[in-house]
């Protein structure tokens, strides 16, 4: 997860240079890859982190609306 963060910091220090050394990012990258990593079907399982905890079957509409 933390090389998805960091993956989303250098893709912002690219795009927007002048917000690259923000804090804010930072913590914003990480909460997004966080909610990334729930939200993605495991390659084993075929199911998602919040599948196994909640035992239900989410439409995936929040992972729809995700950008970059």
């Amino acid at each position: 997860m933390r090389c998805w963060a960091r993956t989303m910091m250098v893709h912002a220090a690219i795009h927007c240079p002048s917000r690259a050394n923000d804090i804010c990012q930072w913590a914003f990258d990480v909460e997004h890859a966080m909610r990334l990593y729930i939200q993605l079907p495991n390659a084993d399982a075929g199911l998602t982190l919040l599948q196994l905890f909640t035992k239900t079957t989410p439409d995936h509409q929040d992972l729809l609306m995700t950008h970059i």
